[in-house]
């Protein structure tokens, strides 16, 4: 888990020359202390988006300007300002959730868990953010290539509007089909559509293995080639013991992990969980 943060810079140079003339490559940032995982990215001429994780993964937290030091051919930076992503005007998520709808999930009762479950990642939208819902479908197809996908999505940074449509995805909209495979590559095909320098994350719910799509496993790797700046989660909620080996590999092939939900009621706290990576 990585804390993003922004870093508004002043570069203290005998000459001030403005950042694009030197290029990322000449910049030096020290990580702060407990940081095992640390990158950044420079965002324009004056800002930096870093990240700093410890070594569990999780987010190092409420960093200030204290906590770095920027330096360029021997002078430090003065940085004028460290902002959350969470604050952030600058910074879009760009997410897909790929959500199983199928009719297995009345039977086990997890339809009003996973609907107070997606209460979290609403909790997490700003305007500037950019989230598409991938529901499956027994009726609409999604032209894919070759494929007809059997799918619905909603693409709407709107709370109401993606409420709306979860809880009819979860009413008269429950499938009679798994087609697991075909809701990721229609989530793929969204994100491959957005910018390469933009941050993606695509996170799947399931609660049971594919069973009625139209092709199998490579196909969605294969989709995901070439994909930059993108880290895919999965939170498995299948009858199965121990996590889908398929997600798990493309999850973590992808820079996320996945999550394993035993019961209905992990579902919530699990969900928060992942809202918390996407954010941090």
């Amino acid at each position: 888990m990585r804390q993003f943060v922004g870093l508004q810079v002043a570069i203290l140079l005998a000459l001030l020359i403005a950042l694009p003339a030197y290029g990322q490559e000449d910049l030096e940032v020290v990580a702060p202390a407990g940081a095992v995982e640390f990158s950044y990215k420079q965002m324009d001429a004056n800002k930096l988006l870093v990240s700093a994780a410890d070594s569990a993964g999780n987010p190092l937290r409420n960093l200030t300007t204290e906590d770095f030091v920027l330096m360029r051919e021997g002078k430090q930076a003065q940085i004028l300002s460290a902002e959350p992503l969470e604050t952030s005007k600058d910074v879009s998520l760009n997410i897909v959730m790929v959500v199983d709808n199928s009719a297995s999930m009345r039977r086990r009762k997890a339809v009003a868990p996973i609907i107070e479950a997606m209460e979290n990642l609403y909790a997490i939208i700003r305007p500037i953010d950019n989230i598409s819902v991938v529901v499956f479908s027994d009726r609409e197809t999604m032209a894919f290539g070759d494929y007809g996908l059997h799918v619905k999505i909603k693409q709407s940074n709107q709370i109401e509007e993606l409420r709306t449509f979860i809880k009819e995805s979860f009413d008269e909209g429950l499938t009679a089909k798994t087609v697991l495979y075909e809701g990721m590559l229609a989530g793929l095909s969204i994100l491959h559509g957005l910018s390469e320098d933009t941050h993606k994350f695509m996170v799947v719910f399931t609660d049971g293995e594919d069973i009625n799509s139209g092709f199998r496993g490579p196909v969605v790797e294969k989709a995901a080639e070439g994909l930059a700046n993108f880290e895919a989660y999965a939170i498995d909620y299948m009858p199965a013991s121990g996590a889908d080996p398929f997600l798990r590999s493309f999850s973590e092939s992808h820079g996320g992990r996945i999550w394993k939900a035993s019961v209905a009621e992990d579902l919530v706290p699990i969900f928060q969980a992942v809202m918390s990576k996407l954010l941090y």
